[in-house]
């Protein structure tokens, strides 16, 4: 197993997680508009034969740059995206757009910028499908088969690296591994921490901004969404220890979320939101350390989600909850882990009325009926 940073990536540098625009993507969208895997015209082609400027320029009109607000940490990030319709459904990583409050996407070739809702998401595997609202005629990646790609085929990875917009960024290398299972996490922390199985590696270097682009082949075919590097040597240019997903997996998944197809793992649309971070009571400390609470904080009870902050102006703000409680239940259902609460929040969708539970710092217990926001996406 190898451990990754997360290839988004902010102007400073920094890697910060994303979340989605929360608006309805609409009923433009179907399956039917998720590419199927083509066979490799490349073959597996070696570097000597690589023509890199021409596979950048087969692949580059269908490459959109992300940007991402976040409002509720302060801050915005980028990514890149692939372009699978002409109407603008865009294929990405969903810690791209995991954590934003406004989203756009602009391409490469062209310079449109477009405001873009978030389909659904799979946190699990790490890919979000969008619509850029009002597109049409958008140019379009050509995909090919990941599942004949063999050690030393020749690529070439096309992002947005640095997060600073404008002519993508396009190195080359070979795939050096196949079938390589990662941890990868941001590379400012241990947050946002998953594992991705059957990833393929390659030496074409990978730099923050470039998470959602594109690993191509010889004949300009994506065969990988760019996902993640080495985090030993992130930065700059990039590491030449880069991770993509499969585009065959990444198009599967994308064919789902297209058409509405709710999982385990799989999230549409939209999320209610109640507006607070929390964390396992267990880690109090560390969830607490921004809050201003002071050394004499005691957990008011062991069973629950901890909570870490309060966004000012959200439901749970205006009903008295506050850093240093404990939420207990939502609508007659317990909650004892954070993640609990997690599960317990996604079936909500922005509108819906949650009665909440939850124990003060004075650990008196408090009841109160709120009505869920647009919010972030898992």
């Amino acid at each position: 197993m190898v451990v990754a940073a997360l290839a988004a990536g902010a102007g400073a540098g920094a890697v910060v997680a994303l979340n989605h625009n929360s608006q309805s993507p609409g009923s433009t969208v179907s399956s039917q508009q998720i590419p199927s895997p083509n066979r490799n015209a490349a073959g597996n082609a070696n570097t000597a034969n690589l023509d890199v400027t021409s596979v950048a320029n087969k692949v580059k009109p269908g490459v959109v740059d992300i940007n991402s607000t976040l409002k509720y940490q302060d801050g915005a990030a980028a990514g890149t995206g692939m372009v699978l319709s002409s109407n603008g459904v865009v294929l990405t990583n969903n810690h791209v757009v995991e954590g934003s409050t406004r989203l756009t996407a602009t391409p490469v070739v062209g310079g449109k910028r477009y405001q873009a809702t978030v389909i659904g998401v799979d946190p699990t595997d790490d890919v979000a499908l969008i619509k850029l609202q009002g597109a049409a005629g958008l140019k379009t990646v050509q995909v090919g088969d990941s599942s004949k790609v063999t050690l030393n085929t020749s690529v070439v990875a096309i992002g947005n690296a640095g997060g600073t917009g404008g002519p993508p960024t396009v190195t080359s290398g070979t795939i050096t591994a196949l079938g390589r299972t990662i941890t990868a996490s941001n590379a400012g922390g241990g947050q946002n921490t998953e594992t991705l199985h059957n990833m393929l590696q390659t030496n074409a270097p990978i730099a923050e901004g470039d998470s959602g682009g594109a690993l191509a082949n010889a004949a300009g075919q994506v065969i990988g969404m760019n996902t993640a590097a080495n985090s030993q040597s992130l930065g700059g240019r990039g590491t030449s220890m880069g991770f993509a997903i499969p585009i065959n997996r990444a198009l599967s998944l994308a064919r789902e979320i297209a058409a509405g197809h709710a999982s385990g793992h799989i999230l549409i649309g939209p999320k209610g939101f109640m507006g607070v971070g929390v964390d396992a009571v267990r880690d109090a400390n560390a969830c607490l350390a921004q809050s201003g609470l002071g050394t004499g904080y005691q957990v008011p009870t062991q069973s629950g989600a901890l909570v870490c902050n309060v966004y000012p102006g959200t439901p749970a703000y205006k009903a008295g909850v506050r850093a240093g409680d404990v939420i207990t239940g939502v609508s007659g259902r317990s909650v004892t882990t954070a993640n609990g609460l997690t599960s317990v929040m996604l079936k909500y969708k922005p509108g819906a009325t949650v009665s909440l539970t939850w124990v003060d710092m004075g650990k008196q217990s408090h009841t109160s009926p709120l009505t869920l926001i647009n919010g972030p996406v898992k």
